[in-house]
């Protein structure tokens, strides 16, 4: 399919969403969302179908648009795994497969255009889908042909194709789950009888952890005590276990003296045993009794006490801000976005205020010689 046909999806959606902002209500929506199906599918023709030489993941053989997505509504969520816009669309694609299941009428299928050379390995990719639990059939165009024929131009881009794998919706960037939802379930009632509840060759690649969960899941930073004196059961090391959603404290010689979170994602502060993360990054010592630890799934900073053996939320409310958020609110008030690190900033009287030391003001220009 030529860029042109696409170019011209994608301005269709962009008239579509100034118009659905002016509706007066969800009936209202759902006749311009079927109107706009109707424009779009009578002009575009379909997309051309997958290589037969691709790798694919979470499948049991590679899939084809044509014979096996030809009477279904397929999402194709381009993207790559280093990609932080990407990864806030995930929630956004699992949240819309539970709506609507492959028997329904839904295939999401993920195509991995590579940014960087090491991203084109397909173990590093099926690294990442066993990482962020991705369960449908992910695709690696390693060499981007795929990208290149249809014309997406960036990262993250969410193609909607109807049956006849006809493109309908285009959208570029992440926070389109109120998008998402309202036209892959519009097209999914529109098409009604032409969509098939039959199922496609998907085999999850799922990774069992060890029951005692003694191993190391995708471990991402790890951070030195500096205020260790090796006193008693001080800890000396922080490592993010982030596959695993915990935090872990080692002494000097690698032996875990706690665990903050795990095995399981969640939200809760409390107890260091009843605490829960999810996907932990980047951690910082405060001071030797107080952990900061970047929560990213949760998209907040919890701080770990372990004078008192409790958690609590340091910044952020749960939930990702939105795009635009200027800041500025009080920290329990104030959302994030992903945080992905953390560091303790000081300035030279230890005031733990944060503001940078400012160079200092040049010399003044010297006076020119006065006159005779």
């Amino acid at each position: 399919m030529e860029s042109s046909a696409l170019d011209f999806v994608a301005q269709s959606c962009m008239d579509l969403t100034e118009a659905l902002n002016t509706a007066g209500s969800e009936a209202d929506r759902d006749i311009l969302i079927v109107n706009h199906i109707k424009k779009v599918s009578s002009v575009v023709t379909a997309v051309e179908d997958f290589k037969k030489d691709l790798e694919w993941v979470n499948v049991s053989e590679p899939i084809s648009l044509s014979q096996h997505c030809s009477d279904k509504i397929v999402v194709l969520d381009f993207w790559t795994y280093c990609c932080i816009n990407c990864y806030h669309v995930l929630p956004d694609l699992a949240h819309l497969e539970k709506l609507h299941s492959v028997e329904n009428g839904l295939v999401v299928i993920g195509v991995h255009c590579a940014k960087f050379n090491n991203e084109k390995d397909s173990s590093n990719i099926l690294a990442a889908v066993r990482r962020y639990n991705i369960h449908h059939p992910v695709v690696n165009d390693a060499d981007s042909s795929y990208w290149e024929a249809l014309g997406i131009h960036c990262w993250p881009t969410l193609l909607i194709l109807g049956p006849g794998n006809k493109p309908l919706f285009v959208l570029t960037g992440e926070g389109h789950r109120e998008e998402l939802v309202s036209f892959v379930g519009v097209a999914i009632r529109h098409f009604g009888f032409r969509i098939s509840t039959a199922e496609i060759p998907m085999s999850p690649s799922n990774y069992i952890r060890p029951k005692d969960c003694d191993v190391l899941q995708f471990p991402s930073k790890v951070a030195l005590n500096p205020f260790y004196r090796g006193r008693g059961e001080e800890p000396f090391l922080a490592i993010s276990d982030t596959g695993n959603h915990r935090v872990i404290l080692t002494d000097c010689s690698g032996i875990i003296l706690r665990i903050i979170g795990g095995p399981e994602p969640g939200f809760k502060d409390g107890k260091l045993s009843e605490a829960r993360l999810n996907s932990p990054q980047g951690v910082c010592w405060l001071s030797g009794s107080v952990l900061a630890v970047c929560d990213t799934n949760n998209h907040a900073v919890r701080a770990v006490h372990l004078d008192d053996g409790t958690v609590e939320v340091l910044v952020g409310t749960g939930e990702q801000s939105h795009t635009g958020d200027l800041g500025g609110k009080c920290l329990g008030m104030q959302a994030l976005s992903s945080p992905w690190d953390v560091v303790l900033y000081t300035t030279p009287d230890m005031d733990m205020s944060i503001r940078p030391q400012l160079p200092p003001p040049p010399p003044a220009p010297s006076s020119p010689p006065s006159a005779p």
